[in-house]
This record gives C-alpha cells, sequence and structure tokens, in this order.
C-alpha cells in the first residue's frame, strides 16, 4: 500500500515548492517499508525466543504444509514480476517490494521444513521455535 500511495506523489511533476520533483519520496517509502520488515522480523524473533518452553496445543495438518509450498512458489512468481516492472519502471521502491516478496518464499522455507518434521515426529515441537527464529533473521 505504501508504495502504490507514493507513487502517486514521487510520480509528480515538479512544481514551484518542489522544484526537483516528489522523487526523494520513493526513498523515504523504501526506508518505511525496510522498517518495517526489522520491526516484524525483530517482534518474531522475540515471539521464538520468549515462547520456546511452550509446547503448542494440538498437531499439525497438512494444511500448513500445502500453504507453506504454495507461499514458497507464489512468493517467487511475485518477486520476478515486480522485479521486472521495478526495473523497467526504474522504481527502487517497487524493486524493494520485490525484494519483499522474495523474503517472504525464502522465509517460508524453513516452515515447510519444520511442519514437515513435526508432522513426521511431533516430539520436534522445538523445529518449530527455530523455523520461526530463522525466519525472523531472515526478515532483519
Amino acid at each position: 500500500m505504501a508504495v502504490i500511495a507514493g507513487s502517486y506523489y514521487w510520480s509528480k511533476p515538479a512544481d514551484q515548492e518542489h522544484p526537483y520533483g516528489h522523487k526523494r519520496l520513493e526513498t523515504t517509502v523504501s526506508i518505511l517499508i525496510g522498517a518495517i520488515l526489522f520491526a516484524a522480523g525483530a517482534i518474531i524473533g522475540w515471539e521464538a525466543i520468549s515462547t520456546i518452553s511452550k509446547r503448542h496445543a494440538g498437531g499439525i495438518g497438512w494444511i500448513a504444509l500445502v500453504a507453506a509450498a504454495i507461499s514458497i512458489v507464489a512468493k517467487e512468481g511475485l518477486f520476478q514480476w515486480t522485479r521486472m516492472v521495478g526495473r523497467r519502471i526504474n522504481s527502487v521502491a517497487l524493486t524493494a517490494n520485490a525484494w519483499h516478496h522474495r523474503l517472504d518464499a525464502f522465509s517460508s522455507v524453513p516452515v515447510l521444513i519444520a511442519v514437515g518434521a513435526m508432522m513426521f515426529n511431533p516430539g520436534w515441537y522445538l523445529l518449530d521455535h527455530a523455523a520461526a527464529f530463522l525466519v525472523a533473521i531472515l526478515i532483519c
């Protein structure tokens, strides 16, 4: 949403108050996206560490495994498409958003591995915390 809203403003031509245009807003939006991603990663990492002694209620279902696999494929596709468009229109913010999609794809890999392993042996619930912490590191 930040990229879409921001692109409306940074694509405006120069005016009296902004003789060099509004392009700097694109950098601001890119920094905002990075800060939000870092904050999300820090929160996920904190939760992974602070809840490590808690076992999850219930078993792991196939839906989690399938969702992680679909996420990997879909987010990689979104990365490729968004990066292509970002390069074509020379948009730093859109290219940064493309890398957000790639990060989502990469961060689904440890989830896929942890869910698959816990389906095999539910006693390996610590893998969920380890995967969450790894995802947090990737996000940060």
